[in-house]
Order: C-alpha cells, then structure tokens, then sequence
C-alpha cells in the first residue's frame, strides 16, 4: 500500500496521533513494524518490533524481528537465531524457521556452538523435507565436528557420513556425499570400490543424476590406468552412462538435448572400444557373457539414438517429421531385435557369480522394456484401423507391409550409417571420429530383419519389464499406455506383501487397510488421465495441421523418455501417493509422518468412492467395466457398484444441473465434449445393466429404481419398466400394489419411447414398440395423432371424449388382460368370462354411437347459443350508440347556448317526417300482401323487423366468409357488378330487383324459396321516381344479396327512433357519376319529396360498426361539415375497411379503428307554415373537435360542377305543407357551426398564446379546429421538479482523443496457477490515438465496467491461436489495468465467430505494422 518511508511516515504519525504514548501504542508496533519490513526500513522496523515485544511475547512477532536483523545492511546472525529460537519455542511448527537456523548456522560456522547445533537438529529431524537433505547431513558433520578432538578432525567428515550410512545404508544422498569426499582427497581407488559396490548392490536403480556424474568423475579418473582387463571397469563405465543418458533424455531442461547427444557419442565410442576387447575380456574361459553384454547395450545405443532424433524434431518444432521418422526406422527395426529374452539358460549362466546373475537379470528386464517401447513405437508409424476412420492420418503408412518396405528401401544403400551419423551428430570434433563408431563400423547393424513384431510378442515383453527396478509411476503407466483392455493382464509385481483385498468396510480408509485392488485401481485411472491426455494433444496436433502431410507423419507412439518427459501424464500429487505405498510396502515406518498418511488415506477414499466426488463420470464408468471385465470381478461387486452409483448419481445431478464442483484428483481433459458424453451413455447402459442384474440378485428392486429415477437415458426408464414388471409379478405384491406398478411399467415405457425418437438404431426400438402394444393394443403408437383444426370448443370437446374413450378402453383393457391372466379352474367359468367380454364390446359400440350423436347435437346447440348472443351484442351496441350521440350533439349546442337554433332545425325536419305514409295493417305486418308484394316497411320490435335484422346478420357473415373481387379494372355496369357466388347464401333466396332480367337466369336449376325465406319488399307502386340523369342511375335496392349494391360493406338495418318518432329511413342506394367517384365534397344534400320514403338506413347499422368516412377536405372558410350517408352500388373513392370477426372470440366484432364521434341532430316539430316552397336537408353534422388531425388535408379542395346534387323521391305534389317550397340546402345547424367554429378559433388563439410547448405549436398547424381538439389533451406534459438535481459531471474515460478500430464482444481468459481461469466479458476494443498514433487493446467487464485488460500494442507484440483454434487467441504482454507499472500476463481471448476473430487478428496486425513504420521513421529522423 505504501511504497516510500515518506508515505509510511506520514500514516504512522497519523495512527500515533490518535494514541497516547503507553501499552496502547506499543501494541501496534507489530503493525507499523510489517510496514516498514516492507520498504526494507529494517531498523524502524525493528524499533517498533522491540516496543510490541515487551508488552506481548508473539511468536510471529520474534520470527518477523529476527528476519529483520538477518537482512539489514549489517547482519546480526547472533540476534537472529536467538529471535528463531524463541519463535520456535513459542510455535513449534514453523518449518521455515527451522531451515532459515540451519542456513545461519552452516554458513556461520563461529554460531555453531555444540547446544545450539544439537537443538537445531533435532527439529529439523522431524522436518520431512529435510530428511534427506544436504543441509542436514552438514549439519551434523558440524555438530560432530565440534564435539571432535584436534586427531579426529580431519576425518570428522568421513566418520560422520559412515556412522549414518549403517543407520541409513540406502540413502543415495550419504552415498553421494562419501563418493565426493573420497575425490576432494584424491583417494580414487577407494571411490571406485565403494562406487562399484554401490551400484552392483542395486545396479541401474538410482534416479539421482548427480549420483551417475559422481561416478562418471571416478571412472574418468580410473581410465588413466590400464583398463583393457578390467571387467568391472567397463561394467561401471557402460551402466553408468546408459543411465545418464537415459535420465538426461527424460529431463525437459534447456541444456538436455545437448547432453544427451555428447552421452550419445560417448556411448556409441566406449560400446566399439569394448567389442574390440573380447579376448582380453574373457572370463570363465569364453566369451558368452562379453557378446551377451555387448549385445544389451548395442540395443540400448540404437533405443537412444531414436529417442534423440524424436527429441531433437519435438524441441526444434519444425514438423519434419516426414524425414525424422525414415531416418529412424532401421534403428528402430534393429534395437527390436537386438535381443536374447527367449534363450534358455545356458551351462555358462549357471556358473556365474552372483553380481553376473544380477547383471543377466538386469539385461534381460532392461532388454524387455527396450523391446516394448520399440514396438510399440513401430505399431504407432501405422495408421489405425480402417474401421476408425475418422481417427486416420493420411501421412502414416497405412499398412505394416509398406513401412517395411519404406524401410527396406533406406537400407539399400551402404552408406546409410554414415549418413545417419552425419545427422545425428553435428559437431564438427564428432564427425571426424565416424570410423570408431560403433553404429558405423558394426556389420550386424547393416541390414535388419524385415519382419513385424506382434502385439501378443510385445505384450509378453511388457509384462517382463514390470519387473525392472524401480517399480515407479511412470514406468507402470507406459507399460500400461497402449492397452486394449487394462483388466487382462497383471499390472504390478512388485506389491506382493500386501492383500488382495481390503478385509474391512470401504468406508474405512485408513493406512493399514491398503491393498492390493487399491493400488490396482489407482494405477487404472492414471493410465485413463495419461490416455486421454495424449489423445487430446494428438487431436489438437491433426487440427492445427491439417492437409500437411509432412507434419502429418507423427507417430502415434514414442520411446519412454520422449513421451513421459514432456507431456506431464502424471501429476506431483499422484507421484507422491506411489511413493508413499511403495515405502509402506518396503517396511519404511511413516506413522511419524502426518503429511503422509493424509496424503495416502486422501487417495484411498477418492478410489474408494467415500465421501464427496473427485473423479470424472465417464473415468468412474470405465473403472468400474474395468473392474467388471478382471477374473475376480465377483469378490470386486461392492467396489463396482459404488463406481456405479456414484456415476449415476452425478449424471442425474449435471441433467438437472445441481452438479456443484469439485476437485479432480484425476484429471481427464476436454471431459464436457460431445464424443465424452456419447461415450459416456454407451458407457452408462453397462452399468445399469450390471446394477440391475445386482439388484434383481440382492432382491432390491425397489432401491434400484430409487436410485437411478431421473435419468433421462432410454436403458435407464427401461430397467425401471422391467423392475415395475417383476414388482407387479411378486407374490408379496397386494392387488392395488401391483395395478400402481403396472401404472408405472406403461409409463416409463412410453417415456422410453419418446427418449428414442431420435435414436432409430437403438435395439430398444422394437422391444419397446412390442411390448406397449401387447399391454395397451388399442393406442396408436407407430403413427402421430392427427391435429383438429377445428374451433377451440371442437378441439376441446374431441379431446375429452378421446380421452373418455381411452379410459374406457384401458379399463375395458386391463379387465381383459386380468381375466387372461388368471388360471381358470372350469370350462364354465371360461365360457362366462367370454359372454362378458363380448356384451363389454357391443356396449362400447354401442356407447361410441350414441356419443357421436351427443356431440353432433351439443355442437348444434352451441352455434345456436353464439348466434344469439352476437345478436343480443350488437342490438346493446347499437341502442349505447345513439344515445351516446344524440347527448353529444345537444352539448355542443348547449355550450355556445345555440339550442333553439338547433331545435327550430329539427321541428322543420320532425313536421317533414310526419308527413310520411302509414303503416300497414296487422295482417300485412304479419304476413305477406297477396301478389307476394312485398312489405315496403317494418315496424321498429315487429317479427318483420327482428328478421330482417337476422337476414342482415347472415349476409354480413357470409361476406366475410368470401373474398371479395376485384372491384379495379372494370366498368361499372348499369346494375351494378354481381358477385361470383351468393356468399353461402342458397340461390334464388331473395327476389331479383326489377329491371335486372339478366339476373333471372342465374339460379342454377335451383327451386324457388317457399314464401316465408324471401325478403320482403317495397312495391314499386308507392315510389315516384322521375326519370334517372344520364351519369346518375338510380338503383333498386330491394335485394340485398344478388345485386351488387355494396357486397362487402356492412348491411343496412332499420333501427328505431326515440319514442314518439317515426323510423328514420335514407333513400335508395345511388351509384355516383365517374367524375364525382373520384372526390367527394364536404356537403351532399338529398331533397325529400311528400310522398317519398326512406327504405334504408345507414348511419346506425347493428351487424357491425358503420366504417369511417372517407377523409374530408377542411378549408380555413368552412364552418360546417354536412355528410350525408347514402348506399352506392360501385365502390367508393376510398373505400371502407370491412368488419372483422373472430371465431376465437365466438364470433365477436373486432373494431381495428376508433369510432367516429357523429352527431345525428334533431329537435321537436315546428307549427306548420302556410308558406314553404323549400324542403329542409336531412344533415349529419360532426362538430370539428371530434375529427382526428391525422385524417385532415389542409389543401383546398377543388370544387367540382355539380358536386351538390339533389333528386326526389315519390310526388312533388303532395297535400303537404313545404310542398310549395323549392329544394334548398338551407339549416339552422350552418350558422351553428359556423358560431361554434369561431369560439374554438378564438379560444385555440389564446390557448396558443399562453402555451409555448413544441406539442401544441405541431397541433396548431392544422387549423382552428385541430387546435381546439389539443387543448383538451397534452401528450407531452411538462412536470418540474421539487429538489433541483446537480450539475452535471462530465465523466472522461481516456478514450475521447482516440479512434475505435476495432470492437466486439469477446471472453477474456488470463493464465495463473498453471491454468487459465476466466478474466470476464466485454467489449474488446483496439484504439489508437489521433495524435500519437500508438495503439492500444482495451476491454472492460460487462455491467460493471471493470477495466480488465489496457495492453499497448508495440512492433514486438505477437500472438497466435490457441490449440489451432481460429476464434482463439493468446499472446503475453504487459497489462496495466490493475497498475501503472505493469505487470507480465499471459492472455487469451474468444470469439464467438471466426469472421470476427479474423478481423480483430487483421487489426492487431496493422497495429503492429503501423507501430513498426511509425519507429522506422523515428529511426531515420534520429539519424
């Protein structure tokens, strides 16, 4: 937090301010004491510590001070031990205490007093990493020395390490130790003896490097002498370096391949001097042990020389692989058959010493494990299987015969040992010595045998080789790497003093229950970790080069040393485990040793399958078919079933996902991916297999099912299936029992079938398909049900009496298959059960007949119900809406007090109307007039009426139910264009019109109606009409359905007046002149003559709403808008929306627009006048605050001749009172509008004046009415504020002076702990600066904003895909989103494209061109 003294003071005198000198400020000097520790300000430092240590004895506190004294300028050893000791006194366990005392005292030797030594050590005895150590025995050589008189001194060392080696005669670190002391004093012989003893004791089982160069040192040193007849010489000298050079090869550091090839040359050199020296070397009087010896190591030059050459292509990367695989084939042919492994015993052998017994022993072993990997390695040159496809790389030879013969043609030519020299070793010193090789000079590595080794040959060799000392990890998972099946073959040797098997409970883990099967099963899943491993690095491998079939030519397989030394197959953790049970297995007594058996009883309970899960599920499945698959499988069942269940259990879990996680002590990559969890349902199948087979065994069915209910696996609700059926079938079961169990049995059948819909080839198939259909035989299961398209009350209806009659079915099913079932002890008891079945059939025919029926009619009266209650809708709506505007209209006057003026208006239309003929008589309401004259008008609430309106009702639905024609591209023809059909309605239904005889003929053969389905009609007689103007034809409009009289708008209907009044009715339907259909004018006036009378109506229609007007041209002039509805036989200019039904919603209106606000006006009749030439216009007026702005034109309208027409109806002459009266368009309701028009303007003016908002000044622009219309509504209301808010703070986030060039949403991924944990998601951006034109990659977290990453991209900035992905990228660089320094990560980012990766991949790259031009320049402005 602070980083300088100034800062760190200024926080101190803060914090001491606060405190009074005294106890309570010394108690934070342990505080103020880290702080300065850690700016190194040791002596403030120390000042502080002191003062909290005298108040309070800590143990962190002394451990803190003493580091303090060790590391100032000038150290105090002296006070820091005595701080150490009192620390450790305090806290006993502080390893780093202990080993920090040892360092001071070792490398002050003055400190080490004979107390303090003694102290010291006995604590670091007890310190587990110090057991073995350097710093240890040194320790002790210095306690001993201390203790020693003056003669004694100079052999202290000697002495000391003797005196531990008889206590510890295996430790190689003592060993080690003695070797180096006898070389510091020259005693070269003695080092040899004790050197050849050493290793012939235990030969070739050191895995210590520094042991070997030890004895590479003494070796050197002895070969000055004469060595030609020395055998243990050259035995020393040829182990020595195989095992150096064995070890080198594994190591994975930056200098090892250039060791190993200078091994490589000096073994090569030493193996030629020795084949040279037969006859000199002679022992027992022959030479079979010299050939046998020279034989072993001549192999084991030609297994080193391939594992270098595999080395050198896997270091350098270069994907040569093409000509480093040919190069290496003969060595590999030839090392595979430098072998005598099958020879008998020969006489000379059983005359050996017993060091040679050994050293046979050890050839044979070594010459097993030679001759494994080198087949193993030859079998992995080939391509797999031509059933495994996809696994195929087309570099490989695809067959053993081609490889052969690929090696065949590298031997022709004599000088390929040289060549493979020159390419081995590549110093200039080495190539001069080629005629002292032993690979060059040795005629038995000219050619080798050309025959293939076989599989079961290698497996003998690999089950050898388990008996090569030491028996570590490594060695047992290699062995065990290229196995079909782990389970057939022994995997150990070496653990036969422990039992086969734990004797005790599993759940028991503790040290001394360690078996056999435990070691077993540990290695098992090793091997599957170390598996899967190499088989996702070689997956990765093909990917990233693909169609490079030089690179391609990658063995599958390679030597011990090139796989186990760089891939990492086995974890630290898991190595330790090995090594702890092989010391309990040697007798090593570790009870002292907590850390171990943790460590141990750790492992025991994750193979064991104890407490929570640490093992993948598909490695879980595999154990346990291992386990399945071994000969003892039936005293392994317990362990079997726990891998099993606790498999089954975590499947359920992650199918829910409820599977939380956990640590996995094996690890197995990539264990989410696709093939895994196919691999894993195959895998699952044998297991539920296997568990069932135990619980059918154990008698536990109903726990079996228990645990696996949940998964979703067809295996899995098959097996609950089948144990429903044995529950069902127990004698134990009660009767209502085994009916639930048979409920579940078809239901978890049938949710096997649906798990199978996709999965066709599975052999459930047909036996799932086989027994639904014996248990339920009337239910179709091969074929999809078909779907209703009906109504939703049909579909409905249909599914509960399907279901109704499935019911009925499997009742009728399961009685059947219970009478079936049971043993009939008569024949009269069987004859009676069958009577019985077939009377149930004829009552279920007989049931499905009248339920038919049943549905037909409640289907009747259901369209029945809705019809009526669409008529009961409509009338309401109806009656609501005149009402609704007869209130309206008298408001209007009300509110600019104009009311008598609108009702002298309609007392000169009421006088007008009275003039109207009668009705008819009773009898002529009720039925129709003799001569089938039809009734010219219905009373409002008479039968007459109530039909029409359903007449009405039927048309409208009928249009609805049609698609109207075209009514463009066709002239209108004198009656009007017939429909193509009748709309569902029967023909000859209602009467032709009079004047239409071409419409006579288009019944169809049809009979006429009877007299009660047709319409009635008005006579003909009671209308006078003059004759029709050429561009005006006047239309009868006495049928409604076979004329063309507006098919598709609504119906006209009669609806009743208030009470008093006659029925209001508007003249016929009258087709417009061209000119006129184009435009309509505001104001249409239809005169009315005394006789006339008004057979329609149209302003109030009960089918369905009466559609909108057309839009009407307003000018700022008018002051009134008068329309006048009428019916047309064409269409009209813009022509009206027809009403839209629903049938989901029973047939209900659906207005997809807002009414129309209409104001019908009327008043009471006025006295009659003598005097009234002109008859008064019937007017609907629609005041302008209810017309909406959105449908009015501000453009003037033209005016078109003849655009007010007026025509009469009946006689002119009639006994009427406005008889003498002209047509005129005079009305009160003018000057009413005009009045009312003038008080909106004026108060729209002054609203405006006093309102500046942007909504009402966009409302002005349509005129005074609009105006008026906005100020009884604001869209927009402007609410101020009671608290103010602040000002406004500009935020900056560093990016305003720069360019976006790149930016996308991507996961960021940062590399800690040896893996890549996820950083977060964001926009991933690639800016660059205006000015400095630098660039950088920014990206902040999502939501949160968090800065994540802030990466400068500079001309040595480089990326790359990861794993040859192309959506992945990694790269490393400085990130300074958590600092302004800086600090190194190793990042990766993921698209979720490639088109977008490979953008931000082509940005990054022009950034970096860019930055390396910009320093070009730089460079060459500098210069």
């Amino acid at each position: 937090m602070f980083t300088t003294r100034k800062e760190v003071d200024e926080h101190v005198h803060k914090m001491f301010s606060k405190v009074p000198p005294g106890s309570e400020r010394d108690m934070k000097g342990w505080a103020v004491g880290r702080l300065y520790s850690k700016i190194q300000e040791y002596s403030k430092a120390i000042e502080h510590l002191n003062a909290f240590l005298k108040i309070n004895d800590d143990a962190g506190a002394h451990k803190l001070i003493a580091r303090c004294y060790k590391q100032q300028k000038q150290p105090d050893y002296q006070k820091a031990l005595d701080h150490y000791q009192r620390s450790i006194q305090l806290n006993p366990k502080q390893p780093d205490v202990i080993k920090e005392s040892c360092k001071i005292l070792i490398e002050q030797s003055n400190l080490c007093s004979p107390d303090r030594a003694t102290f010291w050590l006995e604590l670091a005895s007890n310190v587990e990493d110090l057991q073995e150590s350097e710093l240890l025995l040194t320790l002790r050589m210095r306690a001993t020395a201390s203790t020693a008189d003056s003669a004694e001194q100079n052999n202290s060392m000697e002495l000391v390490i003797k005196k531990e080696l008889m206590s510890n005669p295996n430790n190689s670190l003592l060993q080690l130790r003695l070797i180096q002391t006898f070389l510091e004093k020259k005693r070269i012989d003695e080092a040899f003896k004790y050197a050849y003893k050493t290793e012939m004791e235990m030969p070739a089982q050191s895995q210590s490097i520094e042991w070997y160069d030890a004895l590479w040192m003494v070796l050197l040193k002895s070969e000055s002498k004469d060595t030609t007849k020395d055998w243990s010489f050259w035995q020393l000298l040829l182990i020595t370096i195989d095992r150096l050079l064995q070890l080198n090869l594994q190591s994975d550091t930056n200098n090892s391949l250039g060791e190993s090839l200078a091994l490589l040359f000096k073994l090569d050199q030493y193996v030629y001097k020795f084949s040279l020296l037969a006859d000199q070397l002679s022992i027992n009087g022959g030479h079979e042990l010299h050939q046998r010896c020279l034989e072993h190591y001549s192999g084991q030059f030609l297994l080193h020389a391939a594992t270098v050459l595999f080395k050198r292509e896997m270091l350098s990367n270069k994907n040569k692989w093409f000509n480093t695989v040919r190069a290496a084939l003969p060595l590999l042919l030839l090392g595979y058959q430098q072998n005598s492994i099958k020879e008998k015993s020969s006489y000379w052998q059983r005359h050996c010493s017993s060091v040679q017994q050994k050293l046979l022993e050890l050839w044979q072993h070594q010459a097993a494990f030679r001759c494994a990997q080198l087949g193993r390695t030859l079998h992995g040159c080939v391509q797999t299987p031509p059933n495994d496809a996809v696994n195929q790389v087309q570099g490989l030879w695809p067959s053993s015969s081609e490889l052969l013969e690929t090696a065949r043609q590298r031997c022709v030519d004599s000088q390929w040992r040289s060549q493979l020299y020159q390419q081995l070793y590549t110093h200039p010193e080495t190539k001069l010595k080629e005629k002292s090789s032993h690979l060059v000079q040795d005629q038995r590595l000219q050619q080798p045998l050309y025959e293939w080794p076989c599989v079961a040959e290698i497996e003998e060799f690999e089950q050898l080789a388990l008996q090569l000392a030491p028996p570590t990890l490594e060695h047992h998972v290699y062995l065990a790497l290229s196995a079909e099946n782990l389970a057939e073959a022994p995997r150990v040797y070496f653990y036969k003093a422990f039992r086969r098997d734990s004797r005790k409970n599993l759940s028991n883990c503790s040290v001394d229950t360690l078996c056999q099967v435990d070691v077993d099963i540990f290695l098992y899943a090793t091997v599957l970790q170390a598996q899967r491993k190499l088989e996702v690095q070689r997956e990765t491998y093909n990917s990233s080069h693909v169609g490079n079939r030089i690179a391609a030519d990658r063995p599958f397989m390679f030597p011990f040393a090139n796989i186990v030394g760089r891939n990492e197959l086995i974890t630290t953790e898991q190595n330790s485990w090995w090594n702890v049970m092989q010391r309990i297995h040697d007798n090593v007594n570790i009870n002292d040793r907590v850390e171990s058996r943790d460590q141990l009883q750790f492992g025991l309970e994750v193979i064991r399958c104890q407490n929570e899960p640490h093992i993948e599920i598909i490695m879980l499945l595999q154990l346990g078919k291992l386990l399945a698959s071994r000969e003892d499988a039936s005293y392994l069942e317990q362990r079997i079933e726990a891998f099993y269940k606790l498999a089954i259990s975590m499947m359920i879990r992650h199918q829910e996902h409820k599977l939380e996680p956990f640590y996995r002590y094996f690890k197995y990559l990539n264990a989410n991916a696709s093939n895994v969890w196919t691999q894993i349902e195959s895998l699952a199948e044998d297991a539920l297999s296997y568990l069932n087979r135990r619980s059918i065994k154990m008698g536990n069915l109903q726990e079996f099912v228990k645990d696996i209910r949940g998964l979703r696996l067809p295996m899995a609700t098959y097996l609950q299936a089948e144990s429903y059926r044995q529950l069902a079938e127990s004698s134990h079961a009660s009767r209502v029992a085994r009916q639930n169990f048979q409920e579940r049995r078809i239901e978890c059948l049938r949710e096997t079938k649906a798990l199978l819909v996709n999965a066709a080839d599975h052999p459930l198939n047909s036996v799932v398909q086989r027994e639904l259909k014996v248990s339920l035989p009337d239910e179709q299961y091969c074929s999809p049900e078909h779907h209703n398209n009906s109504s939703a009350y049909e579909d409905a209806e249909d599914d509960f009496y399907t279901g109704a009659a499935n019911a009925l079915n499997r009742s009728l099913n399961r009685s059947r298959r219970q009478a079936e079932t049971q043993n009939l002890a008569t024949l009269q008891l069987e004859h009676t059960i069958k009577e019985l079945s077939k009377q149930l059939d004829t009552l279920k025919v007989d049931v499905g007949d009248g339920m038919e029926a049943m549905r037909q009619e409640v289907k009747t009266l259901a369209d029945k119900f809705d019809s009526l209650e669409e008529l009961l809708k409509k009338c309401k709506i109806n009656g609501n809406e005149t009402q609704t505007r007869e209130a309206d209209a008298a408001a209007a006057a009300a509110a600019l007090g104009l009311d008598e003026y609108l009702n002298l208006d309609d007392a000169i239309q009421t006088n007008f109307l009275n003039t109207m003929p009668p009705a008819h008589n009773a009898q002529d309401r009720f039925f129709p007039p003799a001569g089938n004259v039809p009734h010219s008008n219905a009373a409002y609430g008479s039968p007459m009426f109530n039909q029409n309106q359903m007449y009405n009702y039927f048309a409208s639905q009928a249009q609805f139910m049609r698609t109207p024609p075209a009514p463009t591209n066709l002239p209108p023809p004198f009656y009007g264009p017939r429909p193509p059909t009748n709309f569902g309605v029967p023909p000859n239904m209602y009467q032709n019109p009079t004047g239409a005889p071409f419409i006579d003929g288009l019944n169809y053969g049809m009979p006429p109606p009877p007299p009660s389905l047709v319409i009635p009609q008005a006579p003909q007689s009671q209308f006078s009409q003059p004759p029709a103007a050429p561009n005006v034809p006047i239309v009868s409009t006495a049928n409604f359905f076979n004329s063309a009289s507006a098919p598709f708008g609504p119906a006209s209907v009669q609806v009743p007046q208030n009470a008093g009044q006659a029925t209001q009715q508007l003249p016929p339907s009258v087709q417009l002149p061209l000119a006129q259909q184009k435009l309509m004018t505001a104001t249409t006036s239809i005169p009315l003559s005394t006789t006339g009378v008004i057979t329609s109506i149209s302003a109030s229609v009960p089918a369905a709403p009466a559609p909108a007007p057309a839009p009407v041209n307003l000018s700022a002039t008018s002051v009134s808008t008068s329309v006048t509805t009428v019916t047309t036989t064409s269409a009209a200019p813009v022509p009206a929306p027809a009403t839209v039904f629903n049938r989901a919603l029973n047939n209900q209106p659906v207005e997809k627009e807002p009414p129309a606000n209409v104001v019908i006006t009327s008043s009471d009749p006025l006295p009659k006048t003598a005097v009234a030439t002109a008859q008064p216009t019937l007017s609907v007026t629609i005041p302008p605050q209810h017309i909406k702005p959105s449908l009015v034109q501000t453009t003037e309208p033209p005016v078109l001749a003849g655009s007010d027409f007026t025509f009469n109806l009946g006689n002119k002459t009639s006994s009427n009172i406005f008889s003498g009266l002209s047509a005129s368009t005079f009305s009160f309701k003018t000057q009413v509008a005009q009045a009312a028009a003038e008080k909106q303007r004026e108060m729209a003016a002054e609203a405006a004046a006093s309102n500046d908002s942007v909504g009402n000044e966009a409302n002005n622009s349509f005129g005074g009415g609009d105006a008026s219309a906005e100020l009884d509504y604001d869209p927009r209301p402007d609410f101020q504020g009671i608290i103010p808010l602040p000002d406004e703070v500009e935020v900056r986030t560093g990016e305003e002076n720069e360019i976006v060039e790149f930016s996308h949403r991507a996961k960021l991924f940062r590399h800690v702990d040896k893996e890549w944990k996820e950083r977060g998601v964001g926009e991933i951006k690639i800016l660059k600066h205006k000015t400095l034109k630098t660039c950088r990659m920014l990206m902040r977290r999502e939501q949160i904003f968090k800065l994540v990453l802030n990466m400068q991209i500079g001309e040595s900035f480089s990326m790359e895909y990861m794993n040859g992905q192309k959506k992945s990228f990694i790269w490393a660089n400085f990130n300074y989103a958590e600092s302004s320094e800086g600090e190194m990560e190793r990042l990766a980012c993921r698209f979720k494209k490639e088109e977008i990766a490979q953008k931000f991949l082509e940005t990054v790259q022009m950034c970096i061109a860019d930055a390396k031009a910009s320093h070009a320049s730089e460079s060459q402005s500098e210069t």
